[in-house]
């Protein structure tokens, strides 16, 4: 379906999450088997694709586990032997870990390069549970609420609602607009500890 061909696999290394979230991009990567979850294999692959983390190979194993009991991987039988999959409530769960995940760079207030970023969104009602997902996470990333469906950010952050409103799958009904001024400036520079220089 849509959203499926919309998932990406994302994961950053340095803010991976439990073992959970890490069994699940490997899933949904392709390249987790059923023969693997076996232990010690499971714990060995997760090892060899992310050197810099420590698993526990009973712990992989009770995880993997979990995952399928809960809903969020299944064994499929296949000419090649059983593959395990995410399921669609696997996808949804991956989704939500890598929103969380989902940050801006650290900036400097000096460095600011005097433009505002104003993201204005018209999700339909249909989707309003998308729509409040959306929200939060503005409100997470520090923008600022400036009326109905617009919000405010003066740093760069375009590629990074691209990301988020891709994975949400609402892309469609975001506009980030980049203005050099707007009338309420002033109170905002404030909020944000920045000057306009002469």
């Amino acid at each position: 379906n849509d959203r499926s061909h919309r998932y990406t696999v994302y994961m950053d290394i340095n803010r991976a999450g439990p073992i959970a979230k890490t069994i699940l991009a490997v899933a949904a990567a392709g390249v987790l088997v059923a023969a693997i979850a076996v232990a010690p294999g499971l714990g060995l692959l997760l090892q060899g694709i992310y050197p810099s983390r420590k698993f526990e190979r009973a712990s992989a194993r009770r995880s993997y586990l979990s995952l399928i009991q809960k809903g969020y991987l299944k064994e499929v039988r296949t000419s090649n032997g059983i593959e395990t999959r995410l399921t669609q409530k696997g996808r949804e769960r991956l989704d939500r870990y890598q929103l969380d995940d989902l940050r801006l760079p650290e900036v400097d207030p000096v460095s600011w390069d005097g433009r505002w970023r104003i993201v204005f969104f018209d999700i339909p009602e249909p989707q309003k549970h998308l729509r409040g997902i959306f929200r939060r996470k503005l409100q997470q990333l520090n923008f600022h609420y400036l009326q109905r469906s617009a919000w405010l950010y003066p740093f760069p952050c375009e590629a990074e609602l691209t990301t988020l409103s891709q994975r949400l799958a609402i892309d469609p009904y975001v506009v980030v607009v980049v203005s050099d001024s707007f009338s309420q400036e002033r109170k905002y520079l404030r909020r944000y500890g920045l000057t306009r220089s002469a």
